[in-house]
Protein backbone atom coordinates (compact mmCIF):
# COMPACT_ATOMS: atom_id res chain seq x y z
CA UNK A 1 0.00 0.00 0.00
CA UNK A 2 1.33 3.41 -0.96
CA UNK A 3 0.96 6.06 1.76
CA UNK A 4 -1.19 9.12 1.10
CA UNK A 5 0.60 12.16 -0.30
CA UNK A 6 0.05 14.08 2.95
CA UNK A 7 1.51 11.25 5.04
CA UNK A 8 4.41 10.88 2.60
CA UNK A 9 5.19 14.62 2.64
CA UNK A 10 5.15 14.70 6.46
CA UNK A 11 7.40 11.64 6.65
CA UNK A 12 9.82 13.14 4.13
CA UNK A 13 10.03 16.40 6.10
CA UNK A 14 10.81 14.35 9.19
CA UNK A 15 13.30 12.11 7.35
CA UNK A 16 11.33 8.90 7.84
CA UNK A 17 11.41 6.26 5.09
CA UNK A 18 7.85 5.16 4.42
CA UNK A 19 7.97 3.35 1.09
CA UNK A 20 9.78 0.42 -0.44
CA UNK A 21 11.94 1.10 -3.50
CA UNK A 22 9.26 -0.47 -5.70
CA UNK A 23 6.62 1.84 -4.23
CA UNK A 24 8.83 4.88 -4.95
CA UNK A 25 9.23 3.78 -8.58
CA UNK A 26 5.49 3.09 -8.91
CA UNK A 27 4.71 6.55 -7.47
CA UNK A 28 7.15 8.04 -9.98
CA UNK A 29 5.31 6.21 -12.77
CA UNK A 30 1.92 7.34 -11.41
CA UNK A 31 3.04 10.97 -11.56
CA UNK A 32 4.38 10.48 -15.09
CA UNK A 33 1.14 8.88 -16.30
CA UNK A 34 -0.91 11.65 -14.65
CA UNK A 35 1.34 14.21 -16.38
CA UNK A 36 1.90 15.72 -12.93
CA UNK A 37 5.23 17.41 -13.46
CA UNK A 38 5.34 18.86 -9.95
CA UNK A 39 4.92 15.40 -8.39
CA UNK A 40 7.54 14.04 -10.80
CA UNK A 41 10.06 16.67 -9.71
CA UNK A 42 9.14 16.24 -6.03
CA UNK A 43 10.07 12.56 -6.28
CA UNK A 44 13.69 13.54 -6.83
CA UNK A 45 16.19 14.68 -4.21
CA UNK A 46 17.35 18.30 -4.56
CA UNK A 47 20.71 17.32 -6.09
CA UNK A 48 19.49 14.25 -7.99
CA UNK A 49 21.04 13.13 -11.24
CA UNK A 50 18.94 11.85 -14.15
CA UNK A 51 21.04 10.06 -16.78
CA UNK A 52 19.26 9.72 -20.11
CA UNK A 53 20.81 9.15 -23.51
CA UNK A 54 24.18 10.89 -23.45
CA UNK A 55 22.96 13.54 -21.01
CA UNK A 56 23.26 14.07 -17.27
CA UNK A 57 20.50 16.30 -15.96
CA UNK A 58 21.55 17.50 -12.52
CA UNK A 59 19.27 18.87 -9.81
CA UNK A 60 15.56 18.76 -9.14
CA UNK A 61 14.98 22.11 -10.88
CA UNK A 62 16.69 20.97 -14.09
CA UNK A 63 14.76 17.70 -14.02
CA UNK A 64 11.50 19.62 -13.51
CA UNK A 65 12.37 21.91 -16.44
CA UNK A 66 13.03 18.89 -18.67
CA UNK A 67 9.62 17.37 -17.85
CA UNK A 68 7.90 20.76 -18.27
CA UNK A 69 9.26 20.86 -21.81
CA UNK A 70 7.46 17.65 -22.78
CA UNK A 71 3.88 18.18 -24.05
CA UNK A 72 1.13 16.02 -22.55
CA UNK A 73 0.52 14.18 -25.82
CA UNK A 74 4.14 12.99 -25.81
CA UNK A 75 3.94 11.46 -22.32
CA UNK A 76 2.79 7.86 -21.84
CA UNK A 77 -0.70 7.07 -20.60
CA UNK A 78 0.04 3.53 -19.46
CA UNK A 79 2.99 1.49 -18.24
CA UNK A 80 3.39 -2.19 -17.44
CA UNK A 81 6.23 -3.20 -15.14
CA UNK A 82 7.68 -6.50 -16.30
CA UNK A 83 10.14 -6.98 -13.44
CA UNK A 84 11.97 -5.40 -10.54
CA UNK A 85 15.34 -6.26 -9.01
CA UNK A 86 16.21 -4.46 -5.79
CA UNK A 87 18.82 -4.43 -3.07
CA UNK A 88 19.43 -1.79 -0.44
CA UNK A 89 19.00 1.67 -1.96
CA UNK A 90 19.01 0.39 -5.56
CA UNK A 91 16.29 -0.88 -7.86
CA UNK A 92 16.16 -1.82 -11.54
CA UNK A 93 12.78 -1.70 -13.28
CA UNK A 94 11.97 -3.25 -16.67
CA UNK A 95 8.80 -1.95 -18.31
CA UNK A 96 6.89 -1.39 -21.52
CA UNK A 97 4.28 1.05 -22.78
CA UNK A 98 1.25 0.60 -25.03
CA UNK A 99 3.03 2.47 -27.84
CA UNK A 100 5.78 -0.18 -28.05
CA UNK A 101 8.41 1.73 -26.09
CA UNK A 102 10.33 -0.52 -23.71
CA UNK A 103 12.95 0.30 -21.15
CA UNK A 104 15.01 -0.53 -18.16
CA UNK A 105 15.70 2.15 -15.56
CA UNK A 106 18.06 1.99 -12.61
CA UNK A 107 17.23 4.07 -9.55
CA UNK A 108 19.21 4.96 -6.44
CA UNK A 109 16.66 5.80 -3.75
CA UNK A 110 17.36 7.30 -0.36
CA UNK A 111 14.70 8.41 2.16
CA UNK A 112 11.89 7.93 -0.40
CA UNK A 113 13.58 10.27 -2.90
CA UNK A 114 15.24 9.40 -6.20
CA UNK A 115 18.90 10.34 -5.88
CA UNK A 116 19.83 8.99 -9.32
CA UNK A 117 17.89 7.56 -12.23
CA UNK A 118 19.38 6.20 -15.41
CA UNK A 119 16.96 5.51 -18.24
CA UNK A 120 17.51 3.26 -21.21
CA UNK A 121 14.60 3.06 -23.63
CA UNK A 122 14.04 1.65 -27.11
CA UNK A 123 11.29 2.17 -29.68
CA UNK A 124 10.83 5.75 -28.51
CA UNK A 125 7.86 7.48 -30.17
CA UNK A 126 8.99 10.43 -32.29
CA UNK A 127 6.79 12.93 -30.41
CA UNK A 128 8.64 12.04 -27.17
CA UNK A 129 12.10 11.90 -28.77
CA UNK A 130 11.65 15.49 -29.96
CA UNK A 131 11.47 16.75 -26.37
CA UNK A 132 13.58 14.42 -24.21
CA UNK A 133 17.30 13.90 -24.78
CA UNK A 134 17.08 10.15 -25.35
Amino acid sequence: MVPSSEKLQRAQREGIKTMTNEEVVREHARALLAHDREALADGFADHAVFLVGSNAIVGKDAIRKMFEGVPDDALPTEVVFDSFASTGEYIFAVYHHEDGMTGGDTFHIRDDKIVMQSAHVVNVPSNLAEHVPL
